[in-house]
């Protein structure tokens, strides 16, 4: 990149900071202005900025009628280099806030505004069908509200009025396709839910989608997150030791923090290393799983680099589980096809998308560097950080983990003064891992973890119990314990299969508190177990029992009534009467406020 015109890194040329009033009053607020921060975030779908005022002259009064909101920032700046053009912006205020009276005749406060389509998405809620006539691709849809709910004529013609400022804002609009076509129904949603609504449902040509939507200095763009980490790096950014001042580079970083690296722990339970989708077809009662599984199908992510983090997961555990429901099938069977549906995707890649997501956030890293307007979100740099070790053998050598190709997934130009100090600060996530090539030996060489994560016997996964007996034993074999890390590896999938053995609800407060449980095989007085030293056991007990139909689950909690229990749920009961272990008899009971069968205790 060409830095000709520069003297020093950071230098900045602001042509405008200029208020525009509801009336079309303009006032130059340039001399008065502390700090100004102008934000980006690939996580949020407008600009912001907050412009920090010493205002000694009563701006506020100044203005016809007081600041009500609705005022308009206009903004015109640029990195110090000939090469560049100026960054127009167009920022309507809605807030004053920290107004804090320094002496009698000056204060201090902070303006926050946030891009004009900011009160075009509150003003608007989409209901409408699309893809009526044979389904349409979701870019599609994204493309149609855009250009008719959020960049639309009315937000363009409010630009114009940035001209009484020479601030001439025009954005642009770049959206990635996406794969295969949907019919989807917008039901009463803004233009920003509509859209994200859309981008959960939308997939790529290689199944591991990941759509953001978001806003640069450019304007709005609806990207994938494939396209996103193939792209070249903007720059080369370097860590000096701090007496290594030169103030000429511009490539420098001037400090960083690590706020996140590789958490195991994150991987196993959000399901990057395993993961398995439930599929429902409650139509055609048919259920289907999906699994993923990092160390057959990692090759398969999208990646900056070509890394895969280590780690296992033993082969029986399902430490991460999603259920959904799925028509998927519905448009070729003669039964549902005259419904004209186009499935939904999502079950299919839903497993690839979360281990994408996970795999590219493990690390996270914030920088400090010389001013530059040329960086936005959605950019991928190459950031170096040397290695802290006092070895010889690696001194003035890279850190392996820290350095590497980042997307900037937010950034935030923080001008002082009116162009008096100028630094960009920059959130950067990449993957953690060994290069691909060793990665296969390096695994293999890892413990099997199964003797530290608790393992679930796949006979308990949720569709496919024959006999509630060994589902629910299988929960106990090897007198397992549950500590408080452990516990939540499992606790979904272990709650669901109890579930299934009980009934609706029927353990569904068993894992709300860390407990530790030996159950030997055996799971009677299982909820002593569970919430033994636990805060508000009572309380929990009691709402376990209404969900139960006042049965004293203390007493009662036991295989044997778990499969009477189960019998009559499911009509393989001779009649809808129960006596349990407690020695009381129970009937079946349908209570419409649960929406689920119960059993109550006969007088």
């Amino acid at each position: 990149m060409s830095r000709t015109g520069y003297r020093h890194a950071g230098d900045i040329e602001i042509a405008t900071i200029n208020l525009i009033t509801a009336g079309n009053q303009l006032i130059d607020v340039s001399e008065l202005v502390v700090q100004l921060d102008i934000y980006q975030s690939i996580a949020e779908p407008f600009m912001r900025a907050e412009i920090s005022i010493q205002d000694s002259v009563a701006l506020l009064n100044s203005i016809a009628g007081g600041f009500t909101g609705g005022e308009l920032l206009a903004v015109s700046w640029k990195s110090a280099e000939d090469s560049l053009e100026y960054l127009n912006h167009l920022f309507v205020l809605h807030e004053v806030s920290d107004r804090v009276k320094m002496n009698d005749n000056r204060e201090i406060y902070l303006i926050h505004g946030s891009s004009i389509e900011l009160y075009q998405n509150v003003g608007y809620h989409i209901s409408r069908a699309y893809g009526t006539n044979g389904g349409q691709l979701i870019s599609e849809m994204v493309k149609d509200i855009i250009d008719n709910y959020v960049y639309n004529s009315s937000a363009q013609k409010l630009y114009d009025v940035g001209r009484i400022a020479n601030v001439d804002v025009i954005k642009t609009v770049e959206i990635d396709e996406t794969s295969g076509n949907q019919k989807m129904v917008i039901p009463m949603l803004s233009p920003i839910e509509s859209i994200n609504m859309l981008a959960h449902e939308a997939d790529n040509d290689i199944g591991v989608p990941y759509y953001v939507f978001f806003e640069d200095s450019q304007g709005f763009k609806f990207k994938d997150l494939r396209n996103l980490v193939s792209q070249d790096p903007i720059g080369q950014y370097v860590y000096q030791p701090k007496n290594f001042d030169d103030d000429s580079d511009f490539y420098k970083i001037n400090s960083y923090s690590i706020d996140k690296q590789n958490s195991f722990y994150d991987n196993v339970t959000g399901g990057m290393l395993k993961n398995q989708n439930y599929q429902l077809d409650i139509m055609r009662r048919q259920w289907n799983v999906s699994e993923f599984n990092y160390s057959k199908s990692n090759s398969s992510l999208p990646k900056l680099q070509q890394v895969s983090a280590l780690g296992q997961v033993g082969e029986t555990s399902s430490p991460a589980i999603f259920y959904t429901t799925s028509r998927i099938g519905h448009d070729i069977d003669s039964r549902f096809s005259r419904e004209g549906v186009t499935p939904s995707q999502k079950t299919n890649f839903m497993g690839k998308k979360v281990a994408a997501i996970l795999n590219l956030n493990s690390t996270i890293v914030t920088v400090d560097i010389p001013g530059d307007s040329n960086i936005n979100v959605g950019n991928v740099v190459l950031l170096r950080i040397p290695s802290s070790s006092n070895d010889l053998d690696q001194k003035e050598k890279d850190d392996g983990s820290l350095s590497g190709r980042y997307i900037v997934t937010s950034v935030r130009h923080m001008i002082e003064g009116s162009g008096d100090k100028f630094n960009t600060i920059l959130e950067c996530v990449k993957e953690a891992g060994i290069q691909e090539d060793e990665y296969q030996q390096s695994q293999a060489s890892l413990p099997d973890v199964s003797g530290v994560l608790p393992m679930i016997d796949s006979g308990t996964n949720a569709f496919n119990y024959n006999n509630p007996t060994s589902a629910l034993s299988s929960l106990g074999a090897e007198s397992q314990t549950f500590n408080d890390v452990k516990s939540r590896v499992i606790s979904e999938a272990a709650r669901f299969a109890v579930n299934q053995a009980l009934g609706d609800g029927g353990a569904d407060t068993f894992y709300t508190q860390p407990a530790t449980v030996n159950m030997n095989g055996n799971i009677s007085n299982i909820s002593d177990k569970m919430f033994s030293g636990a805060t508000g056991f009572e309380s929990q007990s009691d709402k376990l029992n209404k969900l139960g139909g006042n049965v004293d689950t203390k007493k009662v909690l036991n295989v044997e009534d778990a499969q009477k229990v189960v019998e009559i749920s499911e009509n393989k009961s001779t009649t809808s009467e129960v006596t349990l272990s407690d020695g009381n008899t129970y009937k079946a009971e349908y209570v419409p406020e649960l929406k689920s069968t119960v059993l109550k205790r006969t007088v």
